[in-house]
């Protein structure tokens, strides 16, 4: 009868250890310093000419200087999410431009099909989209570009 008592005493004692680890690691959170700007969780999609653009790189560029732009690759479905400060952590919360460009890979070639988004997306000064990204909420986003 001892040896029961003892293999559950180690399944007990093995149960607290993964509790109390796992008690720990969620303990531990973010390491995000102290005194960066607020963000809110940015989700969004990315169409070209009304059809989900399959690949590129978003950046949300907040009119507040100070602060961090929110990048996210684009899926093949268009789908993106944003990271400024840490993985997944959206875009700082205000007024933002939107930039939306497709880079080569990094192999050199080119995305297939080749996709070509027009110009005046790839520069902060020319860009026509912008988004006000808001505090305590998921901000679902739509990107149309034409």
């Amino acid at each position: 009868m001892r040896f029961v008592n003892d293999n559950v005493m180690h399944s007990v004692y093995g149960a607290a250890a993964t509790i109390a680890l796992l008690a720990v690691v969620a303990g531990c959170g973010s390491s995000r310093p102290d005194g960066l700007p607020e963000t809110a969780i940015v989700e969004g999609v990315v169409k070209l000419n009304g059809a989900p653009l399959n690949e590129g790189v978003v950046r949300f560029v907040p009119e507040d200087t100070t602060c961090n732009p929110g990048v996210g690759m684009i899926n093949p479905d268009g789908t993106f999410e944003l990271s400024t400060y840490e993985r997944l952590d959206g875009a700082t919360v205000g007024k933002h431009k939107v930039v939306v460009h497709v880079e080569p890979h990094l192999d050199g070639s080119s995305p297939d099909p080749p996709v070509q988004t027009p110009r005046k997306y790839h520069d902060i000064a020319t860009t026509p989209l912008e988004v006000e990204i808001k505090s305590g909420e998921t901000n679902e986003v739509v990107l149309d570009i034409k």
